[in-house]
This record gives structure tokens, sequence and C-alpha cells, in this order.
């Protein structure tokens, strides 16, 4: 019996064995092309004028844990460039149980960035400008940028807090669950991949003020 016991530890010997042997769940993904079914679901995030097309961008489902404690399913739509990276990081952070509260295409709110953060929703592709723009395009446009738990991580920019209600979440020296916070294993899964974090944004000048979105991951196409 107790070499039986061995033969099985050793078979789950992986970290995605022992969390499954541990808890029951194993991690999965999958990568495919935008078909038909899942461009009818992007009613709202895209639109024929987008910087990239179609083909270019990819459709993924992950696991991930929400705070729950209970393991869930997610979807994403992300450049095809960052695809399978994406896919490996949340599995990262799945290893890890970093609890994420859902991830969902922001389809589901309309395309409304604002609904979307407010229920604290984790999305990546919306074809749109940055936030506070009219001009420049968002890294979310070209499928390489993805938010993580706003409401926990929001944008702050002078009395401007998004999404509404997370002004608890400014003090960043307080840990809740789900706050992204430097060398936590949110940011090292994704900084450790040469993605840049929001929570590290810079002021530029005395005449610019301090922008954080610490939500906000993004990894913008090499010159």
């Amino acid at each position: 019996m107790k070499k039986l016991l061995l033969i099985f530890i050793l078979c789950f010997s992986s970290v995605t064995g022992l969390n499954f042997l541990l808890h029951g769940e194993e991690y999965c993904s999958s990568c495919s092309e935008i078909t038909s079914g899942i461009a009818s679901k992007m009613t709202h995030s895209w639109n024929d004028n987008n910087p990239v097309p179609l083909k270019d961008l990819r459709y993924i489902t992950v696991k991930h844990w929400g705070f729950d404690h209970k393991v869930h399913a997610g979807e994403l739509i992300v450049h095809k460039d960052v695809a399978i990276e994406l896919t490996e990081i949340f599995d990262e952070l799945f290893q890890a149980h970093y609890p994420i509260q859902k991830v969902c295409l922001i389809d589901e709110y309309q395309g409304s960035d604002d609904l979307s953060m407010e229920d604290n929703n984790s999305s990546a592709f919306c074809s749109r400008m940055i936030t506070g723009s009219s001009a420049m395009i968002s890294n979310h446009s070209y499928g390489r940028a993805i938010d993580i738990n706003p409401f926990q991580n929001p944008y702050v920019k002078e009395g401007l807090v998004l999404p509404k209600g997370a002004k608890l979440y400014i003090d960043r020296g307080v840990q809740h669950p789900g706050m992204i916070k430097e060398n936590d294993p949110c940011y090292n899964a994704f900084v450790s991949r040469g993605w840049l974090w929001g929570g590290d944004w810079k002021t530029l000048s005395n005449a610019t003020p301090e922008k954080k979105d610490y939500q906000h991951f993004a990894k913008p196409e090499k010159s």
C-alpha cells in the first residue's frame, strides 16, 4: 500500500499535479483564432477602424482562482503575439492561488470600461482610446494590455479614482486580496516577461499630474 502511494505521489510530482492532488483542480487553457462565432460576441469591443485586424487577435480561455476560493473559467481576446504567454501567466497565477474576481469579455458590459471596472472584471481587448483622451489609442485596442482586479487596483489621476467606490484602495500600504504590489506573484508573472505595470508610471514633469493605473499591464510591440 505504501509503495502504491509513493508511485501515486511521484506521478504528481509537478506543481500542477500536486495542485490537482491537494485541491482536486488542475489548470487548463486554450488558444484559437477569432472564428465567426467568437467575432459575433465582440459586437461592443470591436470596430472596423481598429488598428489591428481580427486575424491578428486570438481568443484564449483560462482557469483562475476567485475571491471565493473556487476555480472559475475565464475568457480573453488578446493579440496573437502575447496569447500563449498570457495563458502561461495565468497558469503561474493559478499555481500561486492568486485571486482574480472574474475574467470576462468586456462585451458583457456593452464595451464599457467603467461598467467592467465597477464589477471588478479583468479584461484585455477593447477598441478604444486611453482613459481621458480622445486622440490617443489605448494598448487595449491592440490586444496588448490587460487590467487585473480593477477595483482593488484603481486608476488614479489627481482627484480622479476609477472605478467609482475604489478610493479605499488608493493606500497601497494596506494588504487586500487581489491588490497588486511590486514583487508579488501577479507583478512578477507579468514583469518577468517584459510587461509594463501601470503602478510604475512616473510623473513626467512638474506640470504633469501624477498618474497610476495599478490594474494595468501592457506589452507594446517592439519597434
